[in-house]
């Protein structure tokens, strides 16, 4: 019997390859379960979340101010990604991360947080000139941990500039008693607490700051998953020729990350112009009138960094609206691809594209190079405001001491923070504000108007609802035991007037949402816009109307048409996909529809 070959690993390996101690050891039930794991399949443990089981949320208070709740995942990763204490060694997989607390399930952010604020919004809007606003909504559900943050950072802000100061109390100290170290002998006492008290304001500092972060980032973290659902949850809602695929796309994946990307920086939007005043009242105690001209050089630089900062995002804008022009031009590339295959229209459309693709790149250009002018002046603003400040200063005759000049490095390096982060925290702010404008936009919408109306009974008994009686429609579906029946349905289609006919029209308000508008002139009157400035109007343009159209049931039914005859159409009219104009009836259905898409595919040649 010849030798028994070796076994080639699992597949299930393939993730810990780098680690062929650790896969030599795993038993085939192990391997696949580590496999699903690694590869996204979650874990029960995951999958079913109890509310109540977060250590955050059983901590107590002293827990909590520390963080020592997060003491067990630590401890569980060192555990089991070095093999200490007798454990596996193994990487880290969902079912070891702690359960979220309860405040932080989607469900809790979303449905219970968040919606009813938005939906207390549309209604009756916060103020009535803008209508209803997104930025609001996020603001009342989620603002309250923002200013918990801001509590925090003012704490840190104030510890920053004590420290400078007892510094300088400090080096007074050591400066006598360098001098005559016989008479402060007896009171050693006072330089040992200043040192402790500069060590306990940076813990408060370091304390503060990281609680500030926390705080300030749970609650975008909030706000990211209220919008990214509420755009979910809005995209179930229109209809199916809505256009807004691409857009969709990128409002999820490049408008919500600026919630994280804004919220470590958030909060020196309102603190770093008061920390550079404190500073420079500190500076000023320091080293006299030369502090002024540090603040000078600081107000000067400021503004061009924000000029900078501005165009950046006004770059960024105009980027993203080219961005979704491309990508819905994609997609109707992707949908009707046969016919461009049957029509040899591709050089057309790629022409169409790569159109689009230059006019974005122009922007993104644009946006780099007021980047790189951003960057430089964001590097060198420090440096020249300290050469100008201690420049001044010695020019001015000021006694340069040592209890004077290090406190004043201190300031100034602690002013580089702020100097350096406020123009890049107004520029990630204004990116936050177009990014919601964006959504905001996209959730006044219009809605999908509802035009089916399912019929119950009479079924295995069943009788027909009180609603149904009296409808006249309903009674003939029933006599006749139809599965479907369209009495007289005009199927719409809706066309931009005033603007270009593309994917970047402004979208379909709802009109609930409509804020009034004061009375324009007539066009070409005095004082009344031209022509071509008029505003952008949606007009419903008739497509095909079904009169009459009747499904048994319990029997097959088959549409036959020419290419272009509206039988897709009908299809989606069935299914509630489609608009119609305002005389038409309801599309009546009776018990569940299943649908099976015809899509178009290339067959190699």
């Amino acid at each position: 019997m010849p030798p028994a070959a070796a076994e080639e690993p699992p597949a299930g390996n393939e993730p810990f390859a780098g680690n062929e101690s650790f896969a030599s050891t795993l038993t085939d039930d192990e391997d696949e379960r580590l496999t699903n794991q690694s590869f996204g399949t979650i874990s029960s443990k995951v999958a079913d979340r109890d509310k109540g089981a977060s250590p955050e949320d059983q901590a107590c208070f002293a827990t909590k101010l520390f963080y020592g709740w997060l003491t067990p995942l630590i401890n569980a990763g060192v555990a089991v990604t070095s093999g200490k204490d007798g454990a596996q060694k193994r990487p880290l997989l969902p079912g070891d991360l702690l359960e979220l607390p309860a405040e932080e399930f989607c469900d809790e952010v979303y449905e219970s947080t968040f919606l009813p604020i938005w939906e207390a919004e549309l209604l009756n809007p916060a103020n009535p000139a803008i209508g209803p606003s997104l930025s609001t909504a996020l603001k009342k559900a989620f603002g309250g941990q923002v200013y918990v943050g801001a509590v925090f950072k003012f704490i840190a802000d104030a510890c920053q500039v004590c420290i400078p100061v007892v510094l300088q109390v400090q080096l007074r100290w050591i400066g006598r008693f360098v001098d005559d170290p016989e008479d402060h002998k007896d009171r050693m006492w006072e330089g040992y607490m200043l040192s402790v008290l500069i060590m306990a304001m940076m813990l408060v500092f370091t304390y503060c700051f990281n609680a500030s972060t926390f705080y300030t980032s749970k609650a975008f973290m909030k706000m990211r998953t209220a919008s990214m659902l509420a755009i979910f949850d809005k995209s179930v809602k229109l209809p199916a020729s809505h256009g807004f695929t691409g857009r969709v796309s990128q409002m999820h994946g490049t408008d919500c990350s600026r919630f994280l990307e804004t919220s470590m920086l958030v909060q020196q939007v309102w603190s770093a112009p008061v920390f550079i005043v404190a500073c420079v009242i500190v500076l000023y105690l320091f080293i006299g009138p030369a502090a002024f001209v540090g603040l000078a050089v600081a107000i000067i630089t400021v503004p061009l960094q924000g000029i900078a900062a501005q165009t950046m995002g006004q770059g960024r804008f105009l980027a993203s609206r080219m961005t979704d022009k491309r990508l819905q031009r994609v997609n109707e590339f992707v949908q009707g691809i046969r016919i461009i295959k049957f029509m040899s229209w591709e050089r057309q459309f790629a022409a169409k594209t790569e159109e689009t693709r230059q006019a974005e790149m122009v922007h993104l250009l644009t946006m780099h190079k007021a980047r790189a002018v951003f960057q430089v002046m964001l590097t060198y603003a420090p440096l020249v405001i300290a050469f100008a400040t201690f420049a001044t200063a010695y020019g001015l005759g000021n006694d340069m001491r040592a209890e004077d000049v290090f406190p004043a490095f201190a300031v100034l390096n602690v002013l580089r923070v702020p100097l350096t982060i406020m123009p890049l925290a107004a520029a990630k702010l204004i990116e936050l504000k177009v990014s919601v404008e964006r959504i905001n936009a996209f959730l006044l919408t219009a809605d999908h108007e509802p035009i089916v109306r399912d019929v119950a009974g009479p079924v295995e008994g069943e009788v027909a609802d009180d609603d149904d009686r009296g409808d006249e429609n309903v009674r003939a579906m029933l006599e006749k035991d139809l599965g479907v029946f369209i009495p007289d349905v005009t199927v719409v289609f809706e066309q931009t007037q005033g603007a270009a006919n593309d994917s970047m029209a402004p979208p379909t308000r709802d009109p609930k949402y409509q804020q009034p508008q004061q009375q324009q002139p007539p066009k070409g009157a005095a004082g009344g816009a031209p022509e071509e400035d008029a505003e952008p109007r949606v007009q419903r343009v008739p497509l095909m109307s079904v009169a009459g159209f009747e499904v048994p049931r319990g029997k097959l039914t088959i549409v036959i048409g020419p290419t272009a005859g509206g039988k897709s159409t009908l299809v989606n009219a069935i299914m509630g996909e489609t608009l119609v104009s305002d005389e038409s009836s309801k599309v009546y259905r009776r018990g569940t529809i299943g649908f099976v898409p015809q899509e178009a595919w290339i067959m190699n040649a």
